[in-house]
């Protein structure tokens, strides 16, 4: 069933639409995950060890996180201010986009081994490379994965200005599903949070200029 968010007006649901979203999210794990939607505002609930994540020199795979996505085709922008109700080490709120389940990209507002929010990023080709970013302020944080071609970039809104955190080849090979983008939460060492998203919005263009977020 599909529901589309009306202002004033919450609804639980594992699949929802947003305004100015052209597709419907539905969560990576059919029958599991489960988003509270409030007018265009989104919050999404990780239970203890969520996360999403192929660690490396390993062949652990863990896919738990609550991920709610919609497929994409040419270039985009999907940006989002988000907020987490940090807990614990690794708490995160998350912007992904996933191919399939051994190629995926991810950036995130997470909280570090030191108890300060900081940027994070991780692609995985069926390892994951995580690479640990800036240190953010307290409260929510506007974040944007984009396309342009086969390349991705991954910024973060900072002083009034968009902030390069990644930027990195993706080509769309080797999986019959195509690309999702979407939004997602783990708590991969904690008892589980909560993260809220806010202004979620979506272009069809890619960024011009990766360097100035333009």
């Amino acid at each position: 069933m599909r529901w589309e968010a009306e202002p004033g007006k919450m609804l639980c649901m594992t699949s929802f639409r947003l305004p100015g979203v052209p597709d419907e999210f539905r969560s990576l794990r059919p029958g599991e995950g489960e988003a509270t939607v409030d007018g265009g505002t989104v919050t999404l609930r990780a239970a203890a060890g969520d996360d999403l994540f192929n660690r490396p020199g390993t062949d652990s795979v863990v896919q738990s996180a609550t991920v709610f996505a919609f497929p994409v085709e040419g270039d985009f922008m999907l940006e989002a201010e988000v907020e987490v109700d940090f807990r614990d080490c690794f708490d995160s709120a998350v912007l992904v986009g996933h191919l399939d389940g051994l190629q995926w990209f991810k950036l995130c507002a997470e909280l570090d081994e030191v108890g300060r929010p900081r940027i994070m990023s991780v692609v995985t080709r069926d390892r994951s490379d995580d690479a640990t970013g800036v240190h953010l302020p307290a409260g929510p944080v506007r974040l944007r994965i984009s396309r342009a071609g086969t390349m991705i970039s991954l910024h973060y809104h900072s002083e009034g200005r968009w902030e390069l955190a990644r930027y990195f080849g993706f080509p769309l090979t080797g999986s019959e599903g195509g690309l999702k983008v979407g939004i997602a939460v783990q708590s991969p060492r904690g008892k589980g949070t909560t993260a809220t998203f806010r202004h979620v919005s979506f272009r069809p263009t890619g960024v011009t200029d990766v360097r100035s977020g333009e």
